[in-house]
């Protein structure tokens, strides 16, 4: 149960909630709602991350769901394997996500991403071993938009936990 209520839109500003009108009904949306402007760049830098960033979806999807299962966060997760399947992600490389990934199924560009990831959630920052290694694989570019997908849902799924974000009943 939310710890908080989800906002009122009627109690909104106009310009929240038309933004949030246009999203999806989810209730991660409902909450930040709440925060007015802030909630909504809050959105859009996300949706930054998943529609305009050059990295490749599906490896953008395991750092995402990695994230979410480091960081105790059942919504990132719910939300995240349904946009992972969407991206061609296999079921066994989304049911292998939970446990310690190894290869198979994953290569060894997925390993040293899902390293990263956990590098950066439990440490706070890649090893110049794995950041070099990325690096040379991705390039500059898209190692930084990976990071800031790692980190951005590290706060994603804090928010999320921290609330009591509950996954949307199926209508």
């Amino acid at each position: 149960m939310a710890r908080i209520p989800y906002y009122d839109p009627e109690a909104a500003e106009a310009a929240t909630r038309e933004f949030i009108d246009r999203m999806p009904r989810l209730n991660i949306f409902r909450m930040l709602g709440h925060a007015g402007r802030t909630g909504t760049d809050f959105i859009r830098l996300g949706s930054s991350i998943l529609l305009r960033s050059g990295l490749d979806p599906a490896l953008r999807e395991l750092a995402i769901i990695r994230t979410g299962i480091l960081c105790g966060s059942s919504y990132e997760v719910h939300q995240h394997r349904e946009i992972g399947r969407l991206m061609g992600l296999s079921p066994e490389k989304l049911d292998a996500l939970s446990g310690e990934p190894s290869s198979p199924p994953f290569s060894d560009l997925e390993l040293l991403a899902l390293r990263y990831t956990e590098e950066i959630v439990n440490g706070r920052r890649g090893s110049g071993e794995t950041l070099a290694g990325l690096d040379g694989r991705l390039g500059h570019a898209r190692l930084v938009e990976l990071t800031i997908a790692i980190i951005y849902y590290m706060g994603v799924s804090c928010f999320l936990e921290t609330f009591g974000i509950e996954i949307e009943k199926k209508e």
